[in-house]
């Protein structure tokens, strides 16, 4: 389920505003506060880890990059998901992209007894068969907007609309959810509904619905004096919406990202990630990938956050997928699609725009013997020959690296996360030396870049603290965490 951190125009202004300064914790400070929802929302397009990981891997090089030229970094949000979205696009329009793919595990909830799971999947279903009802477009503006709480002109942004037309999709989009939510529930009370037709309607009675049946009784409450009152039933869509899956981003992602965007010898693939990331418009947003064209440069258009522009209409279809009930639902641009087979073991094949994996340096082969040089004395009498060797090739050298470290927030009801460690331009021994404010951590070193998970302290009263991991070389990485009211003080020792 969803539980991201809110965050505010004034939060993206001033996160906007230290990327576009160049202060390097900016990228540590934004992979913490959007990768996870951009992740999810990148998993629900692609349905495959690894994909995914590769496409928010180089969406956020990518505004690295280019976040200079955001005019309004107010909308950071919206302008980070518009480059996850193109990074996406870009994958499914690929015709190499492999068929079978693999998903990522589900991130789990608050532990829940028997019941709770009964009722979390109940809503599940309910929702499943409510989405079945809406067209490709619709079910992800609710998604952008329910899920991921964008507003109205964010989503125009994102999908490429203007402000009018995206708060128009909006509108329409809650009022046909609401249309299908009443359609689901009257399906869920069928064996004692009043109506007679009700039962015919469902067919073979499949469950969650089938989006043609969704369809018929949307139509049917809509003629039906019996079922009528189903419309006015009060049923909230945003809790419901909560009740799906969340995507798990994979745990080194942060590692490789922050590598990746300032190790001096990637600056190519960053270069690359950024030429492939345009053209953006005057207001520094992306143009929006057409899935449906296969070809490698973007799609032409102009846009950006809700302007009021003439979008081509290809960028009106597109493919999406939304995580319901273990599987991704496919929200393609047709109006009923079915869900997607069973997840694949295999992963997905590599990118090129991924950093290949630094080389390791193996010892010199021994020199090969050269042939023998004679050499004659004055005297006529021949001597021994002298046989000599080429010099022993020296072996290369190992570049050292330099070791940066970057601090981690803890969320709320959580109790780890994982301290950042990257090292660039080669390789280079590092280790923990020390940890802060009874702070515990999973690792002790390393040659290259990774993560560290850190674990906080038991909560003994609510606020706000901070502790640090020092690492050396690199130096102490800050760790933040909050503790809430209602979390109940730990034993104390010895208490079984």
């Amino acid at each position: 389920m969803s539980g991201w951190p809110n965050s505010g125009p004034d939060d993206d202004r001033r996160l906007a505003s230290s990327l576009q300064s160049g202060d390097p914790d900016a990228l540590a400070h934004a992979f913490d506060g959007y990768a996870p929802r951009l992740y999810d929302y990148c998993h629900a397009l692609l349905r495959d880890q690894e994909t995914a990981a590769r496409a928010l891997h180089d969406a956020l090089i990518a505004a690295h990059q280019h976040v200079h030229g955001l005019t309004e970094p107010e909308y950071l949000r919206g302008w980070l998901y518009a480059m996850a979205r193109n990074e996406c696009m870009r994958r499914l329009r690929d015709p190499n992209r492999p068929a079978e793919r693999r998903e990522s595990p589900e991130i789990e909830g608050p532990a829940a007894d028997a019941e709770e799971r009964a009722r979390r999947q109940e809503a599940r279903q309910l929702v499943h068969s409510a989405l079945a009802g809406l067209g490709g477009r619709q079910r992800e503006a609710i998604d952008l907007l329910f899920r991921h709480g964008l507003d109205p002109q964010e989503i125009g942004g994102v999908l490429g609309m203007p402000g009018p037309d995206a708060d128009a999709l909006t509108r329409q989009a809650r009022h046909d959810l609401d249309q299908a939510l009443a359609a689901a529930l009257l399906a869920r009370e069928a064996p004692g509904s009043p109506c007679p037709s009700v039962g015919p309607l469902l067919g073979d009675g499949r469950w969650p619905l089938a989006p043609a049946t969704c369809r018929k009784l949307i139509r049917h409450i809509e003629t039906c004096s019996i079922c009528a009152e189903q419309r006015h039933r009060p049923l909230s869509a945003g809790p419901l919406l909560q009740a799906l899956p969340t995507a798990m981003m994979p745990a080194d992602l942060r590692a490789q990202v922050l590598t990746a965007a300032f190790a001096p010898d990637l600056a190519e693939m960053r270069a690359r990630i950024a030429r492939r990331a345009e053209p953006f418009d005057e207001w520094g947003w992306p143009v929006p990938v057409d899935p449906r064209t296969r070809r490698t440069e973007p799609a032409a258009g102009g846009g950006g956050k809700g302007r009021n522009l003439v979008w081509p209409a290809a960028a009106a279809a597109v493919t999406v997928l939304l995580l319901v009930g273990g599987v991704f639902f496919v929200l393609s641009g047709s109006s009923g699609s079915s869900p997607s087979g069973d997840p694949s073991s295999q992963a997905a094949a590599p990118d090129p725009s991924e950093p290949a994996e630094e080389p390791s340096v193996e010892p010199s082969e021994l020199p090969t013997p050269t042939p023998t040089r004679t050499t004659a004395s004055p005297s006529p009498t021949p001597t021994p020959t002298r046989t000599t060797s080429s010099p022993t090739p020296r072996r290369p050298q190992t570049p050292v690296g330099q070791v940066r470290v970057f601090g981690c927030n803890i969320p709320g009801g959580a109790e780890l996360c994982m301290v950042s460690v990257a090292v660039t331009g080669g390789r280079a021994a590092w280790s923990v030396v020390g940890a802060s404010s009874g702070l515990q951590v999973g690792r002790q070193g390393g040659t290259s870049s990774g993560g560290v998970p850190v674990r906080r302290p038991a909560c003994t009263e609510p606020g706000d603290f901070s502790g640090s991991v020092q690492i050396s070389p690199g130096g102490s990485a800050p760790v933040s965490w909050t503790c809430p009211d209602d979390e109940p003080p730990s034993p104390p020792a010895g208490t079984p």
